[in-house]
């Protein structure tokens, strides 16, 4: 019987040590979690100051987003706009060179390049008609001119 009330005493003088400590303990817990929050702000922007110098966009744009979630903050939105202007600005460029590329190879009749091309402009920009239907009319060419070649033969 003397163990039992020397536990149950034990137990009482844990609750309550741990109940008087738990408002300096929440504080503490806070301070950390903001401590936390603070340092992984500040890898963010050090991620994507590094990434816009790449130009990786995508991850600049990913890494800004994120400190926007943890920080909403106005310089933190500039700068994710900038990342979002540069990221939309290569993408374009990248889209506009493949297309280039693409109408180019058309004219030559090598549809196997301009198939290569336009995928490399949908991937730029996935919802343009433009390309999509280009990549059609050079799969369609493709297959008609170049790998028909064997159907033809076979039927011939």
């Amino acid at each position: 019987m003397k163990s039992i009330v020397w536990v149950v005493c034990v137990c009482l003088i844990n609750l309550f040590a741990s109940g008087c400590g738990s408002k300096q303990s929440e504080a503490e817990r806070k301070a950390a979690e903001e401590a936390a929050r603070a340092q992984q702000l500040i890898e963010l922007l050090d991620s994507e100051k590094k990434a816009m110098e790449e130009k990786r966009f995508d991850v600049a744009v990913k890494d800004l987003e994120s400190a926007v979630n943890l920080k909403d903050d106005p310089e933190v939105r500039a700068l994710l706009q900038q990342a979002q202007k540069a990221r939309d600005a290569a993408h374009k460029a990248a889209y506009d060179q493949s297309m280039i590329i693409g109408n180019e190879a058309l004219k030559a009749k090598d549809y196997s390049a301009a198939v290569k091309a336009f995928k490399d402009a949908l991937v730029q920009m996935p919802d343009d008609k433009v390309a999509a239907v280009s990549l059609n009319e050079a799969e369609y060419h493709d297959f008609l001119f170049v790998r028909g070649d064997p159907i033809r033969a076979a039927l011939g």
